[in-house]
């Protein structure tokens, strides 16, 4: 009789962790929250009921550590870090002087490119169409 209302008490928590754990933005933590839901699904496999006590207990408090994940998320910091399914990412800061790129690789690597100029002059956030004009050769026909 025990065992079953310690089963009827995790799978509760389970439907809980469920619909918490879909409210997870950030990658790792979704993945870190599968992992845990699926070892505390084994542990309450095993017939011992010191083990299903303990995996309940255990998932109360994993119930209060996802809930405060989710609270506390910084959604727009997600939302620029990860930006949906893109793997790429550039943008320019507010000197336009430094510009930096992101992109995650097949293999999960990333690669990272950064530059730096001297000045905004030199017209970088247009393409770097304007050095090309500046610095051409006066001589040279137009194409």
């Amino acid at each position: 009789m025990e065992q079953e209302i310690l089963d009827e008490e995790f799978r509760c928590y389970m439907r809980v962790a469920r619909s918490l754990e879909g409210t997870l933005k950030r990658p790792k933590d979704l993945e870190c929250c599968k992992q845990l839901l699926k070892n505390c699904e084994r542990l309450n496999g095993v017939d011992n009921v010191m083990v299903k006590k303990n995996t309940n207990v255990f998932m109360k408090y994993l119930l209060k550590v996802i809930n405060w994940t989710s609270v506390h998320q910084p959604l727009q910091l997600y939302d620029k870090w990860y930006q949906g399914s893109k793997t790429e990412v550039k943008l320019w800061l507010q000197d336009n002087k430094s510009y930096m790129a992101v992109k995650e690789m097949p293999n999960g690597a990333l690669a990272i490119y950064c530059a730096v100029a001297n000045s905004p002059s030199a017209g970088w956030q247009d393409g770097a169409l304007k050095i090309m004009k500046d610095s051409k050769d006066p001589d040279a026909e137009e194409i």
